[in-house]
């Protein structure tokens, strides 16, 4: 019997509605922001891309105890903030992804390939591209906001792996002097750990807060100092 393929999305806020949104000046909701990388989704991606390494990391018995705290402490967070009528469906992804065995739904392999799916689908001229969906997905859809949860527990599992100390043998590396800050041009690692951010929309280049708030004191949200293109909203985030 023919099986057939999963679909290539991911669900929640989609990139027409992130389209449609700036081009109407509508707040945009909440979204996962990792400073100062243009994409949280290829973030996870580049960091989890040794998914069989990762997957040692989550079958060691040394991190099991610590990977089920997480999973706990994380679930109890989320249930705080969720929807409830959302939840069992959040909770599913999170223990998958955590505490699951490569076979479950949402395992980190099966998430990092669906999500590189979507990466590099082919697409009509017109319709969004495999990335620009990948950057819709990082919103919270309030009607389907299993997507954005998925993606908070993989960056949550990155945390992990650091924290244990698994990075040089589990994570690819992470360049954090690609990205700067569009007018003083410091990078995330010269302004240091939990410094503010403004994540630019349309473009995702970056500013550091100081110097958005002297650009918006001068001349408004204006264009971005890197691309010039026109500044529709400025998303705060804190490194991490």
């Amino acid at each position: 019997m023919p099986t057939a393929e999963p679909r290539p999305f991911l669900g929640g806020f989609s990139a027409v509605q992130r389209e449609r949104a700036l081009s109407s000046h509508i707040p945009l909701p909440r979204a996962v922001r990792v400073p100062p990388e243009a994409s949280a989704a290829e973030y996870v991606l580049t960091r989890l891309e040794n998914v069989v390494a990762v997957r040692e990391f989550l079958d060691d018995p040394v991190n099991k105890a610590q990977l089920e705290a997480e999973k706990t402490f994380f679930i109890k967070g989320m249930r705080t903030r969720a929807p409830e009528r959302g939840r069992r469906a959040i909770e599913d992804r999170i223990r998958g992804t955590l505490i699951g065995t490569r076979d479950h739904r949402y395992s980190v392999e099966k998430v990092v390939g669906r999500m590189n799916k979507v990466r590099w689908a082919e697409t009509k001229p017109g319709e969004p591209t495999g990335r620009e969906m990948l950057r819709a997905s990082e919103y919270l859809s309030e009607d389907s906001p299993a997507a954005f949860w998925q993606l908070r527990t993989l960056l949550l599992l990155v945390m992990i792996i650091e924290d244990l100390g698994w990075s040089e043998r589990v994570l690819s590396p992470r360049d954090i002097h690609e990205e700067r800050c569009a007018i003083c041009l410091e990078s995330l690692h010269e302004k240091g750990a939990m410094s503010t951010w403004r994540q630019l929309e349309p473009c995702r280049h970056w500013l550091c807060e100081s110097c958005h708030t002297r650009q918006t004191e001068a001349h408004s949200l204006g264009t971005c100092a890197l691309c010039r293109a026109e500044i529709a909203e400025a998303v705060i985030a804190v490194a991490v």
